[in-house]
């Protein structure tokens, strides 16, 4: 945290226009309450932190106490991001998760009585053993949450994890993809019946509680990332922090920032990428704006996609049509 708060410091002058905060891509909600709030008391010293509009924190439901919610209202945090992931404890513990549904229902208890409205909950579909009609329960528990963003992410098997070597070794099975496509559909029909607007490929939200911060990445614009491996994109170029707390910690002393090495980057390929999972797609004159170049200038093959069915042309957006949603990954793909 020392290390932390002194990279922020570093970086101070040039966060002036700064108008999201996102504490996460981790789990920060399992730091004590001491060390937490060191934090957040150093963020409200930041120059612009009265203009913030979305200042968001990741928790596991079960962290959620009265006293974290209260810390979270004391010092401005406006968004919480929730990992609920299923309703079905079988499943929870699979995927190594210790909380209950009674720990979700809880948490969200403790934040509203906290003036804390915008909640955020992220569901994984598509488990080992899932079926529609357990995929039907995650549903009505989300109906009973009420939150006003959601995200529904299929599963993505992360490599050298226990559920990775269960499926190897056939332990366990997952949905075939005829499935995971029945449960892409059944997902979109649910979610847009109670009102949700589809604005992502994963994500769904009530009217005006698009996530600011997410659309920052999907739009391909600045951000800058503190703390042990973090990513940043500062103009054109990308660069990340030290991995591991040793090195982070000792670059720190060093430099005043866990800066490591500069990365690669493609901004015309990402601005394309990310720009598809949006639902209203890529503006094509925007895009021949920022790159000097149409995304068809870049990439010829993506006219061929307008006759499969799996991108489409509306209102001078470049977007994909919803069965090219099921098969983006094959599109970019062919694009790499």
């Amino acid at each position: 945290m020392d290390s932390l708060i002194q990279e922020i410091r570093f970086y101070q002058e040039q966060l002036r226009h700064l108008r999201t905060i996102y504490i996460g891509g981790g789990t920060p909600s399992s730091i004590p309450i001491s060390l937490f709030e060191r934090l957040l008391q150093e963020l409200t010293t930041l120059p612009c932190f009265q203009e913030v509009e979305e200042y968001s924190v990741e928790c596991n439901p079960n962290d959620v106490s009265l006293e974290l919610a209260t810390l979270f209202s004391r010092y401005g945090v406006n968004r919480v991001s929730m990992g609920v992931q299923t309703s079905n404890q079988p499943s929870l513990l699979q995927l190594g998760r210790t909380h209950t549904n009674q720990d979700v229902i809880q948490a969200f208890h403790h934040l509203r009585n906290n003036g804390i409205t915008n909640i955020n909950v992220d569901f994984i579909y598509a488990l080992p053993g899932q079926t529609l009609d357990l995929l039907q329960e995650d549903i009505a528990f989300f109906k009973q949450l009420r939150a006003p963003h959601a995200s529904f992410y299929s599963l993505i098997l992360e490599e050298k994890t226990k559920l990775y070597f269960d499926i190897l070794r056939k332990k366990i099975t997952l949905p075939s993809e005829d499935e995971v496509i029945m449960m892409m559909d059944l997902l979109h029909k649910e979610i847009l019946s109670l009102g949700y607007e589809h604005y992502e490929i994963s994500n769904y939200c009530k009217p005006g509680y698009t996530s600011m911060h997410n659309l920052a990445y999907w739009n391909v614009v600045e951000y800058l990332g503190v703390g042990m491996g973090a990513h940043s994109q500062v103009g054109s170029t990308r660069f990340h922090n030290a991995p591991t707390i040793r090195a982070y910690i000792d670059l720190v002393k060093k430099n005043q920032t866990g800066f490591e090495r500069f990365d690669d980057c493609n901004l015309p390929q990402e601005a394309l990428f990310m720009g598809l999972r949006l639902t209203r797609g890529i503006s094509i004159s925007n895009y021949h704006q920022r790159f000097g170049k149409t995304p068809f200038e870049y990439y010829p093959s993506l006219e061929r996609h307008l006759h499969t069915g799996l991108l489409e042309i509306e209102r001078g957006c470049l977007k994909t049509t919803q069965k090219g949603q099921l098969f983006l990954g094959q599109i970019e793909r062919e694009l790499m």
